[in-house]
């Protein structure tokens, strides 16, 4: 085997049976991730004799300080994605950070209600469509551990989800139709630009704005006019906060603050 594939394999095996990446790895255990992988995989059997014979390596990696995102994980699958076709972030989290929460994820992505929001019936295959709404949770919770780098913020907000109780995750789901409810005014095609794409960087804005005005005053206090969308999306600082330089804080906390001024503030 190719030294590319030998990586990848090395690589999957930890991923999939969640070794850790600071732990060294006994003989009986690499025993049994070869024996789990030459009865599961249908082989040929010149392959199933092959891969009896192929080396399978197992690297510790120790980091200099405790992590609370995976980002060394992350950071070797990202190095090793290299050649072929490549994995999108969302596809390495999805294999990092398995959860209930990234499971409602991916049933809402498949909701036709978003998909007439993103103005796609086809899912996206590198997961765009589902890091969409996960940056939208992802900033509802914790915008204000948000400091610049995106990849890293969805990375650890991602690990804090897996511990999300089955509450938090059904108020979650549930906040996703109220804003569908709520932003019924506006349009299927609110969040399009003109040729069509989808601005994730309005829609997580508004996405926010709503979706706190839902859990401080209810559902039925939440709703949004058309004319406070249109002004908020004439306002020249929020043109400037979702179209240029849209990862950087300042864009992130004013096109959210700004969100929440004209859709229920005193904006006029």
């Amino acid at each position: 085997m190719s030294t590319g594939i030998s990586q990848r394999i090395s690589l999957l095996i930890m991923i999939f049976f969640r070794i850790s990446v600071c732990s060294l790895i006994s003989t009986v255990t690499v025993q049994r991730i070869r024996y789990i992988i030459r009865n599961t995989i249908p082989w040929g059997g010149a392959q199933k004799s092959a891969f009896d014979l192929f080396p399978i390596r197992c690297i510790a990696v120790r980091p200099n300080r405790p992590e609370e995102d995976d980002g060394t994980i992350y950071e070797i699958f990202s190095r090793l994605n290299t050649g072929g076709l490549n994995l999108s972030a969302q596809e390495i989290r999805g294999c990092l950070y398995r959860s209930d929460f990234y499971k409602m994820l991916y049933a809402l992505n498949s909701e036709t209600c978003w998909r007439q929001l993103v103005g796609k019936k086809e899912e996206d295959d590198k997961f765009r469509d589902v890091e969409v709404l996960l940056r939208a949770f992802a900033l509802l919770y914790a915008q204000e551990h948000y400091s610049g780098s995106m990849l890293r913020f969805l990375n650890r907000f991602s690990k804090e989800a897996q511990a999300f109780t089955q509450d938090k995750i059904e108020q979650s789901r549930q906040l996703f139709f109220d804003f569908v409810q709520v932003s019924a005014a506006i349009g299927k095609e609110a969040f399009l630009t003109r040729n069509g794409s989808f601005n994730a960087a309005l829609f997580e804005a508004v996405f926010v704005a709503a979706a706190e005005k839902i859990l401080s005053d209810g559902v039925e206090n939440a709703g949004i006019t058309k004319a406070a969308f249109e002004q908020l999306k004439d306002d020249k600082k929020f043109i400037e906060a979702v179209t240029h330089s849209t990862y950087n804080v300042e864009a992130v906390n004013a096109r959210i603050s700004l969100a929440r001024d004209y859709l229920y503030g005193n904006k006029s």
